[in-house]
């Protein structure tokens, strides 16, 4: 027998050789046909060939075609192989037997060449396009685990890149905030004590004006800085940030309202206000001294 890689494999178990002849010659232009003539030869046939489809007698001595069909259908390797049932054995109940053991087709004898061979070609076809199917499914599978993957990495990497970039915002946000505290200490001991020492000796109104400018333009240069700790501090109201200004100063509670062009009993709201926000609950806490140390 001249076996063709690119045909597919037909095995024929039947112990009549008549009818492994006629089979045989019915499909042989087309497939690469191999026969047993017993269910022992089938299996051992099955083991050394894999066939592409069986076409199986009922009726053998020792081991019928049921018994190989029911082992056939136990194998991993070849549970899959389709099995078409060509018997004597006519009845329902036969018919019935054979495909609840698995088998995709049942003929009865005697054979209709041409049905045999439209039977076989179409179990053929069906095995085939199942097969690429199922190809096809583990090439796509195998695809969207490698997309998913590459994603996963490309998410993993994303996310690192995000950590990194919140350490050095935090990082930045932390020297801002360092570098602003400076800043304020600086002007907070080196700078307004010399101003508030000279405010009360001046007696010339024109310097005591310059002075006043002085201080407001030093303000206004600190004051962002100021509202921002503030801020972060103890989320005090615009109100109360531009009242704990004026007590860094050093301006008390009626000049401050004076100044303001508000009550007394508002700034001492407003100043009892800014303490608890601060923390300050003990009345002995200097507030100013607080809002300088910490501004």
């Amino acid at each position: 027998m001249i076996v063709s890689p690119s045909k597919q494999n037909v095995l024929i178990v039947d112990d009549t050789p008549t009818s492994l002849n006629v089979l045989g010659g019915c499909l042989s232009g087309k497939y690469n046909v191999y026969i047993a003539t017993s269910g022992k030869d089938a299996l051992k046939r099955v083991a050394e060939v894999l066939p592409d489809i069986i076409l199986l007698d009922v009726m053998m001595p020792v081991m019928d075609g049921y018994e190989v069909c029911r082992r056939l259908k136990r194998a991993k390797n070849t549970r899959d192989i389709p099995v078409i049932f060509i018997s004597a054995k006519a009845s329902m109940e036969d018919e019935s037997k054979g495909l609840e053991l698995g088998a995709v087709d049942y003929i009865k004898k005697p054979i209709n060449l041409a049905i045999v061979k439209n039977r076989v070609d179409t179990h053929l076809s069906l095995k085939l396009a199942r097969e690429n199917a199922e190809l096809l499914v583990a090439e796509r599978t195998a695809e969207l685990l490698r997309t998913h993957k590459s994603l996963e990495n490309k998410t993993k990497s994303l996310e690192e890149a995000n950590t990194a970039l919140e350490v050095l915002l935090r990082r930045r946000d932390q020297e801002k905030f360092e570098l602003e505290s400076e800043i304020m200490v600086n002007v907070n001991k080196l700078v307004r004590p010399y101003l508030e020492k000279l405010e009360p000796v001046i007696e010339n109104e024109k310097y005591k004006v310059m002075l006043q400018a002085a201080i407001i333009n030093l303000n206004e240069i600190v004051d962002p800085f100021a509202r921002g700790h503030l801020a972060s501090l103890a989320k005090l109201s615009p109100a109360e940030m531009q009242v704990a200004n004026f007590i860094k100063m050093g301006k008390s509670s009626q000049e401050i309202a004076s100044f303001l062009g508000l009550s007394l009993r508002t700034i001492e709201t407003q100043r009892s206000h800014i303490r608890k926000k601060l923390g300050l609950k003990k009345r002995t806490a200097n507030l100013r001294n607080y809002l300088l140390s910490h501004l």
